[in-house]
C-alpha cells in the first residue's frame, strides 16, 4: 500500500510536470501567433521610409465626405500602401478640434481614418484593422506628433507607432500626412500581456469623468468615459475604484500604474502639450484596465509644443484675422531632351484654392454680415483653470467656435461653406527657359493658392523632368555622343556628319585616329541659364571592327597587315621594348 501510494505521488508529480509544459508550449504557441500575426510595424512603420498611400474611391463619395466632413460618415474605397491594395475598406474624417478647424477654413487636407474591417470582419492590413491619417493640422514643420511619440516611447510609454506617408487620391497629391497605428483589440493585443480589459477614452466636451473626479458609483453619471471594449459586459466597477483612490489617495499604486501616468504628464508638460489631459478638454489620451490595474496610453500629440495654447496660443489667437499669405503649389512637368534644351511653352493643369466668386473671399452669405463670436467675445482664444487629479492647470486655447478668427458667420455662403474659398483647376502657360535641365524648379510668383483677409497669393514651383535622349547625354550645359567610324576613316582620316542640338556638322578627323579618341566642338552645347554663353559638345569615336568577310577581303586585309611593320604601331612597338626590357633583368 506505501509502495502504491509512491507511485501515486509520482505519477501526480508526472502529470503536474506535463501539464506545466503543455501550458508553456501553449503560451508560447499563441506568443509566436501573435507575432506572426502582426507584421504590419515592418510594412508601414519604418523611421527610414516615407510611404505611398493611395486612397481610390468613387469621386462623388469623395466629394461628400469633404463637403460633409462634420459627420465623419465612411465611404468605401480601395488603398494601396507601397504598391499593396487592400480592396473594400471604409475611410472617413476624424478629428475634435483640427476637424472643426479645417472645416471652417479654406482647406480640404482633412485627417482620415482607415478601417480595414469595417465592411469584412476579415479585412486587414498584415494584422492591422484600423489605421489614422493626420493631417499635421497648424504644424508646418510636420513634426510635432511623430516627435512627440518617439519622446514617449523613449518613456517607456505604451505610443502608437507611427511613419511619415505620403498621400494621393484617386492618383492626385494630397499631401504629406503621418499614419498612426489606432488604439483598438490590435494595440492590446501588441502592447499587453492581456487584451481582454476595459478600454477608455476620455472626452471632457463629451460629459463628466474625463477629469477622473470621483462623482458617486453609478458609471452611467460619467458621460465623458467612453468604454471602447466590452461594452455590453463591463459594469465600470474598476474606472469608479480608480477614482476613489484618486480622490482619497489610498492604495494608488495598486490600481494604476504611477510611473507610466507620472511620465505621461511630465512629458505633456515638457512638449508643451495643452491638448490633453492637461487642458480643460482632458482627452487625447487612453486608459487600459488589466485585472483593475490601470495604464495611460498617451494619444493625437499633433497641438504638441504650444500648438494649443499655453505659449503661444494667444498670440496666435490675436493673429487670426491678420492677412495670410495663400499656400504653394508643387507641380511637375514633363518635356524632351530636346525641349530642355531648346526652351519650349507648356500649358499645366493644377488643383489649387481660388477666392469664392460668390461671396468675394468673406465667407457670408450676400445679405448676412459677420459677428462678434459670442464665445470668446471676438478675442479668438479662451482662457481657462482645469481642476486636474494632479492639481489646477490654467491654459489659453484657441477659440473651438470661430477657429480664433474672433467672428462667425451665421448663415455661410452656399458656395464655398463659409470658407471664402473653393477649390478649382487652373491652366497656366509655362514659358520653360533654353538650358533648363532635369529636376530644376521654375518658380511663378502669385499664381498659388488665393490667400486670405486681403492676404497675397502663393506661388507655383513646377520641377522639370527631362527625359532621355537616344544619341545624347548631357552633363550640365555640356553634351556628349558616341559615333562609330569605320577601319579606313580611322586609318586614312575623314570627313564625318556630327549630330547636334541646331542640326548636323561636318567635322574632320585627322588620320592616325584611335578608337576612343574625344573630340570637343566649341559652342555645340546647351545654353547656360541666365547666361549668353553656351556648353560644348564632346565627341567619342569608336573603331568599329568589321565582321563577315569574304576570302578575298581577308587575304587583301592580310595583305596589308603583312605589309606594315613596327613604325606603322608605335604604341605595340613601344609595348614590346618594354617587355624586353622586363626580361633581361
Amino acid at each position: 500500500m506505501h509502495v502504491l501510494k509512491k507511485y501515486k505521488a509520482v505519477l501526480l508529480s508526472g502529470l503536474l510536470v506535463v501539464v506545466f509544459c503543455v501550458a508553456a508550449y501553449c503560451a508560447v504557441g499563441r506568443a509566436d501567433s501573435a507575432d506572426s500575426q502582426y507584421t504590419y510595424a515592418e510594412h508601414i512603420f519604418q523611421d527610414d521610409t516615407v510611404n505611398e498611400i493611395n486612397i481610390e474611391m468613387d469621386e462623388d463619395d469623395w466629394q461628400d465626405m469633404l463637403d460633409n466632413p462634420l459627420e465623419e460618415e465612411y465611404h468605401k474605397a480601395n488603398i494601396t500602401i507601397n504598391g499593396e491594395t487592400v480592396g473594400n475598406v471604409a475611410i472617413r474624417t476624424k478629428g475634435n478640434n483640427s476637424l472643426t478647424s479645417v472645416a471652417s477654413s479654406d482647406s480640404d487636407r482633412y485627417s482620415f481614418k482607415i478601417d480595414f474591417d469595417y465592411y469584412d470582419n476579415n479585412g486587414n492590413y498584415y494584422g492591422l484593422k484600423k489605421l489614422c491619417l493626420n493631417n499635421n493640422y497648424s504644424d508646418n514643420s510636420s513634426m510635432r506628433e511623430y516627435i512627440s511619440y518617439k519622446i514617449m516611447g523613449e518613456l517607456g510609454l505604451d505610443v502608437p507607432q507611427c511613419g511619415y506617408s505620403n498621400i494621393t487620391v484617386n492618383g492626385e497629391e494630397w499631401g504629406l500626412y503621418l499614419a498612426v497605428e489606432a488604439i483598438d483589440e490590435t494595440f492590446l493585443e501588441t502592447h499587453f500581456d492581456d487584451a481582454t480589459g476595459d478600454l477608455y477614452k476620455p472626452e471632457g466636451q463629451d460629459g463628466t469623468g474625463a477629469d477622473l473626479v470621483y462623482d458617486g458609483d453609478d458609471i452611467s453619471s460619467y458621460t465623458g468615459l467612453n468604454l471602447k471594449t466590452n461594452e455590453d459586459t463591463s459594469d465600470g466597477k474598476e474606472i469608479i475604484a480608480l477614482m476613489k483612490a484618486l480622490e482619497d489617495g489610498e492604495n494608488l499604486e495598486d490600481l494604476l500604474d504611477v510611473e507610466s501616468a507620472l511620465k505621461y504628464i511630465a512629458a505633456n508638460v515638457a512638449l508643451a502639450n495643452f491638448d490633453s489631459s492637461l487642458g480643460n478638454t482632458t482627452h487625447n489620451y487612453y486608459l487600459y484596465e488589466e485585472d483593475g490595474y490601470f495604464t495611460v496610453i498617451p494619444w493625437d500629440m499633433n497641438l504638441a509644443f504650444g500648438g494649443f495654447g499655453g505659449g503661444g496660443g494667444r498670440s496666435a489667437a490675436a493673429n487670426a484675422n491678420a492677412p495670410r499669405r495663400g499656400g504653394d503649389i508643387h507641380s511637375n512637368v514633363r518635356i524632351s531632351f530636346m525641349e530642355a534644351c531648346q526652351g519650349v511653352k507648356k500649358t499645366i493643369s493644377f488643383a489649387h484654392m481660388d477666392a469664392c466668386p460668390q461671396c468675394h473671399g468673406t465667407g457670408a452669405d450676400s445679405n448676412t454680415k459677420k459677428q462678434v463670436c459670442p464665445e470668446c467675445n471676438g478675442r479668438g482664444s479662451v482662457k481657462t483653470n482645469q481642476r486636474t487629479p494632479f492639481g489646477v492647470i490654467s491654459s489659453t486655447r484657441v477659440c473651438s467656435r470661430c477657429g480664433g478668427r474672433g467672428e462667425i458667420v451665421t448663415n455661410p455662403c452656399s458656395k464655398c461653406k463659409g470658407s471664402g474659398r473653393i477649390r478649382s483647376t487652373a491652366n497656366l502657360e509655362l514659358n520653360i527657359p533654353a538650358g533648363i535641365n532635369d529636376g530644376e524648379t521654375i518658380r511663378i510668383s502669385g499664381k498659388g493658392d488665393a490667400g486670405l483677409n486681403g492676404g497675397s497669393a502663393g506661388d507655383v514651383y513646377v520641377t522639370v523632368e527631362m527625359m532621355s535622349h537616344p544619341l545624347f547625354e548631357r552633363e550640365g550645359s555640356d553634351i556628349y555622343c558616341d559615333i562609330p567610324i569605320t577601319y579606313a576613316q580611322a586609318v586614312l582620316g575623314a570627313e564625318i556628319t556630327v549630330p547636334t542640338i541646331d542640326g548636323d556638322v561636318k567635322y574632320t578627323i585627322p588620320e592616325g585616329t584611335q578608337s576612343g579618341t574625344k573630340f570637343r566642338l566649341r559652342g555645340k552645347g546647351v545654353k547656360l541659364l541666365r547666361r549668353d554663353a553656351r556648353g560644348d559638345q564632346y565627341v567619342t569615336v569608336n573603331v568599329e571592327v568589321p565582321k563577315k568577310l569574304s576570302k578575298k577581303q581577308k587575304e587583301l586585309l592580310q595583305d596589308f597587315d603583312n605589309s606594315l611593320d613596327e613604325k606603322n604601331h608605335s604604341k605595340r612597338e613601344n609595348f614590346f621594348d618594354k617587355l624586353k626590357q622586363l626580361r633581361r633583368k
